[in-house]
């Protein structure tokens, strides 16, 4: 299931089993795969389709190889409940999606306080698989999107009727969000939290 990793030098070279190709400036870091998936702009469906098919498979490699207490397998523990569950519930609770916020910066956000380390690991599967996998993704964000945005307008109509309904102004904040209107989410909720909307006791919706 797993090839080898590639001799690094420095702390990497000395962590990470033996190479299985002499040039590891052909690998594909972790670094890499982030700056693609900030490109993409992934919905939550989507980011966990990634973290699913490409960053499990790392962590299980880890476990193995560095055990489950090394700070790397640590951190793509941490990665991968960020990309199929963490995501989307920071989303939903009102943790993203004010401000300048983005999915870019959501992962950057995430990713502050990884080390450089972490960022420099080379991932075992091949550019090709790699590229494979993030086309899916694209398509899935896409299709997403054009889902996302068949609601809208059913929400404004909703609020049309229910102008003091917070929870359809925080649906309207979310769609808004995944479809790239960020200031126009960010007003959505200002208004839903104007009007008595909070995480721990509204209606919290599934994306």
């Amino acid at each position: 299931m797993f090839e080898k990793l590639p001799k690094l030098p420095g702390k990497l070279g000395e962590i990470l089993p033996k190479s299985r190709g002499p040039d590891s400036t052909k690998c594909y870091t972790l670094a890499d795969l982030i700056e693609e998936i900030k490109q993409i702009e992934p919905t939550p469906r989507a980011l966990f389709l990634i973290g699913r098919e490409l960053i499990y498979h790392e962590l299980l490699f880890c476990k193995r190889n560095l055990g489950e207490e090394h700070e790397i397998t640590q951190h793509f523990t941490d990665l991968l409940e960020f990309m199929q569950s963490g995501y989307e519930q920071r989303l939903v609770r009102g943790e993203l999606g004010v401000g300048s916020n983005t999915p870019s910066t959501a992962i950057d956000h995430f990713l502050s306080d990884k080390p450089a380390l972490f960022f420099e690991y080379p991932l075992g599967r091949s550019k090709k698989q790699i590229r494979r996998i993030l086309n899916i993704a694209k398509e899935q964000t896409a299709k997403d999107n054009a889902e996302y945005e068949k609601m809208i307008d059913g929400i404004k109509k909703a609020i049309e009727e229910e102008p003091e309904n917070e929870d359809l102004w925080n649906q309207l904040r979310l769609v808004l969000w995944l479809t790239g209107c960020h200031e126009e989410a960010t007003e959505a909720f200002e208004k839903a939290k104007k009007l008595g909307w909070d995480p721990e006791t509204s209606k919290l919706v599934a994306i």
